[in-house]
This record gives C-alpha cells, structure tokens and sequence, in this order.
C-alpha cells in the first residue's frame, strides 16, 4: 500500500512539474524575444551613432547580450552574409519560428542601402517584437494558470486512476 501511495504521488508531482514547465513557455518565449530587441537597439545605435562597419558592430553587440545571441552575433563578426544562416541555427532557443522569420529578413535588408533604410529595417523588427511581446502578455497571463492548473488536477486524476 506504501509503495502505491509513493508512486501516486510521484506521478502527481510529475504531472504538476509538466504543467508548470509548460505554462512558463510563454514567459521564455518573451524573455528572448526582450533580449533580441535589446541586440537590435544595440546594433541601430552601433549603425546610426558610432558609425562601426556591420562586422564590428556585430562583434561589439555580441559583448553586450546573453547566449544564445552572443554566438548569433560573433559568428556574424565573423562572416556577415551568413545571416539567414545564423538565423536558423537560433532554432533551438525559445523564439518561435515566426520571431526567426522577422530576423532572417532583416539580414536581407542590412548591407544592402544606406544607414536610413537599414535603421529603417531594424524598427520594423523592434515594432514587430514589441506587438508579439503585446499579445504575448495577454496570452500569457490565461495559459500559464490553465497549464499549471491542468498538470494539479491531471496528475491527481491519473492518481486516483491508479489508485
């Protein structure tokens, strides 16, 4: 009987951790995509104000944030064209494939005009960064509880199921 009542509430708790990991996904997801518009500010002020060539704005900013676009960054110090590129080896972190798209054609843009056009492309970016982040708080706010709720009562039900 001891061992059903530990293994209940191991599955219990290990519904409730699933539910917790998952209604913190949106907040992850925001927390990326507040230190990409950081590394965008970065490099508008890196192109507008201190006139750097792309290759060592990309090298200061890289400096300047938190991985996993800190590597995003060097590797562009590093080779610039190789933006869309590096955009799709970010698919691992927490932005979404659509954040990876907004990202990738702004490589197609950078280099391409003068400062006007590429600055220009870089608040397209921040103000479509900014309306996600919008939505994402309001989405956020009703997800996490229903996940975090749904694991409780999920692994309770499997609990008594089992039990």
């Amino acid at each position: 009987m001891l061992m059903r009542i530990l293994g209940g509430g191991l599955v219990c708790l290990s519904a409730t951790l699933i539910g917790w990991y998952i209604g913190g996904s949106g907040g992850r997801r925001a927390g990326g995509l507040m230190e990409l518009k950081k590394s965008l500010i970065l490099l508008k002020s890196q192109i507008d104000h201190a006139i750097y060539t792309l290759p060592q704005a990309f090298g200061n900013i890289s400096h300047k944030v938190a991985a996993p676009l800190d590597g995003f960054y060097k590797r562009l110090a590093e080779k610039p064209d190789s933006w869309a590129d590096e955009a799709l080896r970010l698919s691992g972190s927490n932005l979404h494939k659509d954040d990876l798209a907004n990202l990738s054609l702004l490589g197609a843009s950078l280099g391409q005009g003068d400062t006007l056009v590429q600055i220009n492309s870089i608040d397209m970016v921040i103000a479509a960064i900014d309306d996600t982040l919008n939505q994402l708080t309001v989405k956020n706010r009703s997800d996490t509880k229903m996940w975090r709720s749904l694991g409780v009562v999920g692994g309770l039900l499997i609990t008594i199921a089992l039990l």
